[in-house]
């Protein structure tokens, strides 16, 4: 018995003669084999339940057909949620600008666009505020005449 097939086994150590099959008998001594005959997680039915009997390609692919479904229902519920997020978003983001007046804004690239926008009017208009003030102080407020 291997460091390795210690590591491999998750729910408890590995037992000394092995795992044995209650359905037909076999034992079997490393990790790998058992988890071909028994299944990686134990809501699978074991191999001899299957009937696949000796053919070990058969029962393999069986497994790894087994372990893909486990990580593509995964995947699909990863991806289940991220539209459910994307779709959360768009409203947050139609509740935010809608109330406003705003432009109609769906999507985080428009909202970047507008508020883009308004932060080149608000530079615009402090400038033109900063100019304003510059001319009211030069009309209104006296230079001291030189003195010669």
């Amino acid at each position: 018995m291997g460091q390795a097939d210690k590591l491999d086994s998750e729910t408890y150590p590995q037992p000394a003669h092995g795992w044995t099959c209650f359905h037909c008998g076999e034992t079997f001594t490393t990790v790998g084999a058992a988890q071909l005959h028994f299944g990686a997680t134990p809501d699978e039915m074991a191999a001899c339940v299957i009937k696949a009997g000796r053919e070990k390609g058969l029962l393999m692919a069986l497994r790894a057909a087994e372990d893909e479904i486990a990580k593509l229902r995964v995947w699909n519920s990863e991806r289940e949620n991220l539209a459910r997020l994307a779709t959360l978003m768009e409203s947050d983001i139609k509740r935010y600008f809608a109330p406003h007046g705003g432009p109609q804004v769906h999507t985080v690239f428009e909202a970047f666009q507008v508020f883009d926008a308004m932060e080149g009017r608000a530079i615009a208009a402090e400038e033109e505020l900063a100019k304003m003030r510059h001319e009211i102080i030069k009309t209104f407020i006296p230079t001291k005449p030189s003195s010669t």
